[in-house]
């Protein structure tokens, strides 16, 4: 019964966070107990109540898709970063870049 008011606090405070446009601030034990609960989910167990597995859920799929947002942003501005590397080194040698038309 713990377990589950526990989740449900946990859920509550992130999607309290998400709401007002913040992300939740990692705060250690917190965030590791809450990926725990998402984790923990996903494998089958979840807290007691129609209403924490719903809110558990939202907050759960709140902070995967925040994550997956981080990593594709990141690859974009890898990426982009080696582009302007290789252009920049195509300028040192003194060849113009390919603009990609023939």
């Amino acid at each position: 019964m713990r377990t589950g008011v526990v989740w449900a606090a946990l859920a509550l405070a992130a999607v309290a966070g998400r709401a007002e446009g913040q992300k939740p601030a990692p705060v250690g034990p917190t965030s590791s107990a809450f990926d725990k609960a998402c984790i923990d989910m996903v494998n089958g167990r979840m807290p007691q109540g129609e209403q924490a597995i719903k809110t558990l859920r939202d907050a759960c799929t709140n902070l995967m898709s925040g994550r997956a947002d981080e990593r594709v942003e990141a690859e974009r501005r890898r990426q982009q970063q080696i582009a302007a590397q290789e252009q920049l080194r195509l300028q040192a040698q003194g060849a113009k870049p390919s603009t990609g038309s023939p």
